[in-house]
């Protein structure tokens, strides 16, 4: 592990694929029984998650549209290979412009290229997920300390897909699928999705660029994570987000 003063950040930064997590400030979080977290994980069903995720690296999302609940305010956006002039967020755009400066028109950005000092600006936004032998799940190995103030615990070592159960998400599948298109598209992925009533952030901004592996395989993702729209959190919010992070 390597400390790494940036500016007023003192980052813990997972440089060779351990579990750390990595962001501004100090924050205490829950921590989860190993036994829970591997439940979760077992319960995880991957049916269809594949051919969602090439409908979507398709510009088809007809069956995403068709799995989510009916009473939805919105879909969730997304946009494939966004270009620096689509994305308005700065953390998105120095992440992207970081990414493209590292990859080539033949492959993405090695994962053992990251250097988080140049990321300084993004540090605790950041989401670093690798894939399970499935391909179709993603553990987060990085959770970004801001991301985790605001999700109310830090994430690190849960799978996507455990997450998603853990949460009751309704957008599991979505949330998999997009890093599956990430995955076969090498292309980087903005997002934009709601978020449940029992967290301060009205949405999240998503920017997912994929990181080969030494085998050059896109097994890798980093993520600028934005939340959209801070709000004051009631009671019954703060008793209902108690009750499912439990």
């Amino acid at each position: 592990m390597s400390w790494i003063n940036a500016g007023k950040i003192d980052a813990r930064v997972d440089l060779i694929g351990d579990h750390r997590t990595f962001g501004a400030g100090a924050l205490e979080m829950r921590i989860d029984p190993q036994g829970e977290r591997d439940a979760f994980r077992r319960a995880v069903v991957s049916d269809g998650i594949r051919p969602l995720a090439e409908q979507i690296v398709g510009g088809d999302y007809s069956t995403l549209a068709q799995r989510l609940p009916k009473d939805r305010e919105r879909l969730p956006t997304i946009v494939l290979n966004p270009s620096q002039d689509f994305l308005v967020e700065p953390r998105h755009r120095s992440l992207l412009s970081y990414w493209r400066a590292n990859s080539t028109p033949d492959a993405p950005m090695r994962r053992s290229a990251l250097d988080p000092i140049a990321l300084r600006d993004v540090m605790g936004y950041l989401l670093l997920l690798h894939a399970d032998e499935t391909g179709l799940d993603f553990e987060f190995r990085v959770y970004g300390t801001e991301i985790a103030q605001i999700a109310g615990r830090d994430w690190t070592g849960w799978t996507v897909g455990a997450m998603s159960l853990k949460t009751r998400s309704q957008l599991g599948d979505f949330y998999r699928a997009v890093y599956v298109a990430c995955a076969l598209s090498r292309q980087p992925i903005f997002t934009e999705h709601d978020s449940p009533p029992w967290l301060s952030a009205k949405s999240w901004r998503r920017l997912i660029v994929p990181l080969i592996d030494d085998a050059g395989a896109p097994s890798w993702f980093l993520v600028a994570n934005q939340p959209y729209e801070i709000r004051p959190l009631g009671n019954e919010a703060h008793a209902l987000r108690e009750r499912i992070l439990g």
